[in-house]
């Protein structure tokens, strides 16, 4: 599984649902929605202020990140979300290790 971070804004229904149920039964029912697809929340933290309300850490297959982002903006809880893949060092390392082909445009070897 890879590890994502989504960067979510509320929409206005989101954000009221939020502050009805409480931020900590947003968490609970985040995470139950990352289980139920075989992946895990690993943190959630509601940001003040700027262009998002919250970030979470996900451990999940990609089609389930792509899922759950799905599933935050059809059903009208996220305005628009922002996913990163996140890697460590190694991953990153072992990424840039691979051998490719390319010449940047405008240049010649």
């Amino acid at each position: 599984m890879a590890k994502y971070l989504a960067l979510v804004k509320y929409s206005p229904t989101g954000l009221a649902g939020a502050r009805r149920d409480g931020y900590a039964r947003r968490r609970e029912v985040l995470a139950g929605a990352a289980a139920s697809l075989g992946g895990n929340l690993d943190a959630m933290w509601f940001t003040e202020g700027g262009e998002y309300d919250f970030a979470a850490v996900f451990d999940v297959d990609p089609d389930v990140m792509y899922t759950l982002t799905q599933i935050a903006t059809s059903t009208g809880t996220a305005s628009h979300t922002k996913v990163i893949a996140l890697r460590t060092a190694e991953e990153a390392d072992a990424t840039m290790a691979h051998q490719y082909d390319w010449i940047p445009p405008g240049q010649t070897t």
